[in-house]
């Protein structure tokens, strides 16, 4: 190869271009036979720079793209569809997603991803290709007002400062479950994404009847699980009925809530959430109504029945060490009027946050562990003030804090 490029007298310069010429071309083409694997684990990049042609010359792009703009807080976006995020949270409060169960509703989760990304209001206007939105109707005047990526959301203020109420809003709701979208639903081509987006952004403003949002959402989503009204409030009350289950359990009662807990087995909805709060429980009763059956045949029960007393033993002990309030059998009558009304309202304080609290919901469990520490002070003081011995006062106490988690 040497002899040819001697005798074309090439310099030295362009020898050296040519060899790199050469290994960028056979690494092109090798490049091509791993595009594909490149872009699975995070895209492929030419890293070009670039400037941006103005009255003022050329600036570079790094620099340009973020001035004039300005970074809104998250909490602002929040505050601006605090009311409709509420409405959202009212009407699809508990729902489940391919399998994932979501302690909060639609509204939260909207708040979520809102927090989860840098918003900016963006003065320059936006030309991604990306940010069009493809429909049936004809858009060829169609305008971006807001774009956004994994990491950032733009929306465009100059047709922000004109929009009406409904559009602001609609156009933060767009972009927040898009966001969501873009997490959660990872089957959908571009185009069906961006419409599902589109049809769910208009039902938001339209529909004011749980049911029908509920149909609309599983429709667009057939993995999307929906609860029942009365589901819904059956799932809020498990941890409760749970609860007030394993201190009757412990304390020797007789069920109260066993009717609903045996309708929330049958769900196949509640099957799961239901079977491992209730399955100890249930399993040990159970055993005992076998013991309880030997007995009146004239079988001699007596190692079943003290291994199902260990058993219960053992399950009770556990249960009271993760909560010391499941073995106290709750007498108000031993509390003083003054003590009943600060533990009262302290509870209040707690129903009224958790019902009707902040939006943010960090902020909402700051205050509701406020409401804990008041009540735990009332039952110090009511302790302190019912005097005797250390006995008595702790009974006080504990009888001060049960009658506190049974009001809350």
């Amino acid at each position: 190869m040497m002899h040819i490029f001697r005798n074309l007298k090439m310099s030295h310069l362009l020898f050296k271009l040519l060899i790199v010429i050469s290994a960028t071309s056979f690494a092109r083409s090798s490049q091509n036979n791993s595009r594909n694997v490149e872009q699975k684990v995070g895209g492929f990049s030419d890293g070009g720079g670039n400037c941006v042609r103005n009255p003022s010359g050329c600036p570079f792009l790094d620099y340009y793209e973020n001035q004039g703009t300005t970074e809104i807080k998250p909490q602002e976006i929040i505050k601006a569809v605090s009311e409709r995020l509420r409405k959202l949270e009212f009407l699809i409060p508990i729902f489940d997603l391919y399998g994932e169960y979501n302690e909060v509703g639609l509204g939260k989760n909207l708040e979520k991803m809102i927090l989860s990304k840098k918003w900016y209001w963006e003065p320059k206007q936006m030309n991604s290709q990306a940010c069009l939105n493809e429909s049936f109707v004809q858009t060829a005047k169609q305008f971006i007002v807001g774009c956004q990526n994994n990491f950032e959301v733009r929306l465009y203020g100059p047709w922000l400062r004109k929009a009406s109420l409904q559009d602001q809003e609609g156009l933060i709701l767009h972009e927040a479950f898009l966001a969501w979208a873009r997490e959660n639903d990872k089957q959908s081509s571009k185009s069906d994404l961006e419409f599902k987006v589109r049809v769910m952004n208009r039902a938001f403003l339209e529909i004011q009847d749980s049911e029908m949002l509920k149909a609309e959402f599983t429709r667009l989503y057939p993995g999307l699980k929906v609860y029942s009204n009365q589901d819904q409030q059956q799932l809020l009350d498990i941890p409760t009925i749970e609860k007030k289950s394993k201190q009757e359990f412990c304390q020797g009662l007789a069920l109260s809530y066993l009717p609903q807990i045996l309708q929330m087995k049958n769900s196949e909805l509640l099957y799961e959430k239901a079977k491992a709060s209730f399955d100890v429980i249930l399993e040990m009763q159970a055993k005992w109504k076998v013991i309880a059956s030997k007995k009146k045949i004239g079988a001699n029960t007596s190692d079943d029945e003290k291994s199902w007393l260990r058993e219960r033993g053992n399950y009770c002990s556990e249960a009271s060490t993760q909560d010391p309030l499941i073995l106290v059998k709750l007498n108000p009558s031993k509390l003083s009027q003054s003590c009943r009304k600060e533990i009262e309202d302290a509870a209040k304080k707690h129903f009224n946050i958790q019902n009707f609290g902040l939006t943010n919901q960090k902020d909402n469990e700051s205050l509701l562990r406020g409401c804990d520490d008041l009540a735990m002070f009332a039952a110090l003081s009511c302790s302190a003030i019912a005097g005797g011995s250390e006995e008595r006062k702790k009974q006080i106490q504990m009888q001060a804090l049960k009658y506190y988690q049974e009001l809350k």
